[in-house]
């Protein structure tokens, strides 16, 4: 299990690439599910790159901690048509609601609704701040 390090606590970038397949149609999609990262984390920032350019309508993605929404946006042409174009994901909770247990669970999914996008890939980066572990 990951501790402190002796010059303060670690952040890391957790990358997760989704092709297109989870922002076609107007259906309920999870993109990662129920995943406990097995060690006390906060999102601190949350931010999604186009790969490659996305065409066609708007759907939104959420970052949850079980069915509590952190993070979300609408994503689609209109702010992610561009390859290289990243825009931050707005923050739903304060900070302290966003911090993670070794069991807690992280799911980004896109919720049923808006319009379908017909052509792109995302890459959703997630900024990790390691928090202290219990003694073990």
């Amino acid at each position: 299990m990951p501790r402190p390090a002796p010059m303060g606590f670690v952040r890391v970038p957790y990358s997760l690439g989704v092709a297109i397949t989870p922002l076609t149609g107007a259906s309920a999609q999870v993109i990662a599910g129920s995943k406990a990262l097995g060690f006390r984390y906060r999102i601190e920032s949350a931010f999604i790159s186009a790969q490659t350019a996305l065409v066609g309508g708007t759907r939104t993605v959420q970052i949850k901690k079980g069915s509590t929404i952190l993070f979300s946006l609408a994503i689609g042409a209109s702010n992610l048509g561009t390859i290289g174009l990243s825009v931050d994901m707005t923050a739903s909770v304060t900070p302290d609601q966003r911090e993670f247990g070794d069991a807690d669970q992280l799911l980004i999914d896109v919720p049923a609704g808006g319009t379908s996008v017909t052509a792109g890939s995302i890459v959703i980066t997630l900024i990790l701040r390691q928090l202290s572990q219990a003694a073990g």
